[in-house]
């Protein structure tokens, strides 16, 4: 009787194994999001009887370590400002460098800034926050894309996603969203477990 048990908890144990790995592969998964950002633009233009805005992320270009765990992303943010009823100009760049563990991210979410009006063109961009005591390292530059030393070490990142004109950015990105919170899982992260914060 014993080993009848144990013969069926083996196959119930395979099963439920073999049914949790369904789905693309860490390496289909890393091309569907490399080939998302080589094909997807990430600059929003306004133009109004007032101003000409130009902003977003350029040069997009995130590697994976040899493990896959490991996500580096590198990127330009251009802003460009010009009013049509005044001298007023605006215009910079700043880099980035980000450098996460997949495997200790715990929520992956899309980003809504509070104070943005329904209607208002923003860059879309979703928000990976880490479990419990670990960190993300963050480099910025400065707006002559000079970059510090050190890291900054933070816990929530923003990660641009392809930008649309008169679109529900949910819906025009979810695949992205799917696919990132699909590796993070492929690469052994948790689910969420702190609900306190």
């Amino acid at each position: 009787m014993k080993k009848l048990i144990t013969i069926c908890f083996f196959i119930a144990t395979v099963f439920t194994v073999t049914a949790q790995t369904k789905g693309p592969t860490k390496e289909q998964t890393i091309a569907f999001i490399k080939d998302y950002y080589d094909n997807n633009p990430m600059i929003i233009s306004l133009i109004t009887d007032t101003q000409v805005l130009r902003k977003g992320y350029e040069s997009m270009n995130i590697d994976f370590s040899s493990s896959n765990n490991l996500m580096i992303i590198n990127f330009v943010f251009t802003y460009d400002y010009k009013s049509l009823d005044s001298d007023i100009k605006r215009k910079y760049k700043t880099g980035s460098k980000i450098i996460l563990d997949l495997s200790k991210i715990e929520k992956i979410s899309f980003y809504s800034p509070l104070g943005i009006s329904e209607g208002t063109e923003i860059v879309p961009r979703m928000q990976f926050k880490t479990m419990p005591n670990a960190v993300i390292q963050e480099y910025v530059s400065d707006k002559n894309l000079n970059f510090p030393g050190d890291p900054k070490k933070v816990t929530t990142i923003l990660i641009p996603t392809g930008a649309c004109d008169n679109c529900n950015f949910v819906e025009a990105n979810k695949k992205i969203l799917q696919a990132f919170d699909h590796l993070r899982k492929l690469c052994g992260a948790p689910e969420p477990i702190d609900f306190g914060n």
